[in-house]
């Protein structure tokens, strides 16, 4: 019978701290009295005793003794059957024993208390360690809480939170696992979990455990965002858009769940849709270089380029040192014939970061507009130099060989883009003027043929040139 009081025991020092009620009867205040009696004596007998047998002791002796009275009260079986009416008892008696009981209290309570105490001391600091970024010192005062009571789920999961942000993830997926089976219906270490997996690069792994997340708690916003997250990495960008909005419906504040949404649609192309969502985002916060350089990149490619204009004027005020707002502008410049305008923002951008061979081919670009065919010439050579397999530096050298007269150079860059990318129709337009102008009219045919078989109407004219 000892394991069963010792759980009488468990239960009745708990509750103490959660506020449950005795009720007054007297045989509860007679039993209780006795079995303060008895602890009391065998504590002046034997101080270094081991006090939860001393007490399982005297509950076993009281109760035994005044079993007929209890069944009658509680039913048979209450010592060894009936789980809920002995643990109703325990609660009862070791509530009057907390209250009335010097002995109990000293033995029982005040340790409980400050062992609760020492705790919560510990989770404090745990939690304004890690608030402040502090995560080694927050897995440290885990670790004590830990140690104090390792049957508290919140603890593991928050010292697996800890490890994470020091994408230790191994660690940080360890103690989620024993959060999780501490307390399986606790949904943040299950989404946690699922989160650790994804970075890692688990994803069908991730799927399973984020969904099991979301089944513990359905309300719970992050855990759609991050299926979202994940199935878009699975190559599912519809399905992930599915769960980015549910995460936006459940909380229409959040910016990050609106972003995910309209870069789905972004990565699709439906510029319309990624720009509603987009300026949604800037709706919801302050504004950063991201949500606004999307905007008016969507913004450009849909045709309205002064308000893309205006867009990346305000990431430049944001972030005057990132050469991606001026190469963004400079796009936006280019769809506005204001060359000058580009070719400055490209050279901005070049100055800031002149690795990118984007910005070396725009710069060339703009420069070609300008007549700078040298200039240009100089800048796409240097493109081909980091990129040999980039048609459109060919197309751009390609007009610069042409603008300066050299059709030969200029047919055989114009053959290569081909090469890369034989189904663009404008480089087939391109070579048939070419032609054309050179005086070829077979070959000027041939391609103007091209052309129009793969999409290019405006060849129709020039074909019918030649069957006049």
């Amino acid at each position: 019978m000892k394991n069963y009081f010792s759980k009488f025991i468990f239960i009745s020092v708990t509750l103490v701290f959660v506020g449950i009620q005795a009720k007054s009867q007297g045989h509860i205040d007679f039993i209780s009295k006795e079995v303060c009696t008895c602890i009391t004596d065998l504590y002046q007998i034997n101080p270094q005793g081991i006090a939860k047998e001393d007490l399982g002791k005297c509950f076993e002796s009281v109760v035994v003794d005044n079993l007929e009275a209890l069944e009658t009260l509680y039913g048979e079986g209450i010592i060894g059957d009936d789980y809920e009416a002995g643990q109703k008892l325990g609660e009862e008696i070791g509530k009057k024993l907390a209250k009335e009981c010097d002995v109990f209290v000293d033995l029982f309570v005040k340790p409980a208390k400050e062992q609760n105490a020492k705790e919560i001391e510990f989770y404090n600091q745990g939690e304004n360690h890690l608030n402040k970024g502090e995560f080694k010192m927050a897995v440290s005062s885990f670790n004590e809480a830990i140690a104090t009571n390792p049957k508290n789920a919140t603890y593991y999961n928050l010292r697996g939170v800890a490890y994470f942000k020091m994408e230790d993830y191994y660690r940080a997926i360890s103690d989620f696992y024993r959060a999780i089976d501490i307390n399986p219906e606790f949904h943040l270490p299950i989404h946690n979990l699922a989160y650790s997996k994804y970075l890692l690069g688990d994803l069908k792994l991730a799927l399973t455990d984020v969904d099991s997340a979301i089944r513990v708690n359905p309300n719970y916003a992050d855990s759609y965002n991050l299926k979202g997250l994940i199935l878009n990495d699975l190559g599912n960008p519809e399905e992930a858009r599915i769960s980015f909005i549910q995460a936006n419906q459940l909380d229409e504040k959040n910016p990050d769940y609106t972003f995910n949404v309209a870069y789905t649609y972004y990565d699709e192309d439906n510029y319309e849709k990624a720009l509603e969502w987009f300026l949604k985002t800037s709706n919801l916060m302050e504004n950063t270089v991201p949500v606004l350089s999307k905007i008016g990149t969507c913004y450009d490619i849909l045709g309205n380029h002064p308000k893309a204009v205006e867009y990346h004027n305000q990431c430049i005020e944001i972030s005057p040192n990132d050469y991606g707002v001026y190469f963004n502008r400079g796009l936006a410049y280019l769809s506005l014939d204001s060359f000058e305008e580009a070719k400055n923002d490209f050279q901005k951008a070049m100055d800031l970061n002149g690795e990118d061979v984007d910005v070396i081919y725009q710069l060339g670009n703009a420069n070609f507009e300008l007549g700078n065919l040298e200039k240009a010439k100089e800048l796409v050579q240097k493109s081909l130099e980091i990129d040999p397999r980039n048609a459109a530096y060919y197309d751009l050298r390609a007009s610069i060989y042409e603008a300066q007269g050299h059709f030969d150079l200029a047919i055989e860059d114009y053959t290569v883009s081909i090469s890369l990318y034989p189904d663009d129709c404008e480089i087939h337009m391109a070579l048939g003027q070419l032609f054309k102008k050179i005086q070829n009219p077979l070959r000027a045919k041939e391609y103007f043929q091209n052309a129009l078989d793969k999409g290019c109407d405006l060849a129709m004219d020039y074909l019918s040139d030649y069957k006049k």
